[in-house]
């Protein structure tokens, strides 16, 4: 399956690795995430890659209670859609999905 343009990005700055997500904070209208390598190295630290999204609203947290995880998380997906020069963003990590938009814009359907 191809790498959505936002997992190109964020991935291949880390080397192409497959990535965990280690850190989600909404702050002051800012989305900071944390991303880490999965690597079997023990050696060598992992790149951490960070990724902030300035003025961002959080459409919607859709999480299963049941089936909890626990951190790091697994990064099944993370999607971004354009529409009218704004972005959508939709980081899907098993049990937890978040959808945001930055720069305070919402899409329009």
């Amino acid at each position: 399956m191809p790498l959505s343009k936002i997992e190109e990005i964020l991935f291949s700055a880390a080397g192409n690795s497959a990535q965990l997500l280690t850190h989600f904070q909404f702050v002051d209208g800012h989305i900071n995430l944390l991303l880490k390598p999965v690597s079997d190295d023990q050696e060598k630290p992992a790149k951490v890659m960070q990724a902030t999204f300035a003025k961002a609203v959080i459409e919607s947290v859709e999480q299963d209670e049941s089936e909890r995880e626990s951190w790091p998380l697994d990064i099944i997906g993370f999607d971004c859609y354009s529409e009218d020069e704004r972005w959508r963003f939709v980081l899907n990590c098993g049990s937890v999905e978040w959808i945001w938009i930055p720069n305070g814009h919402p899409l329009r359907p």
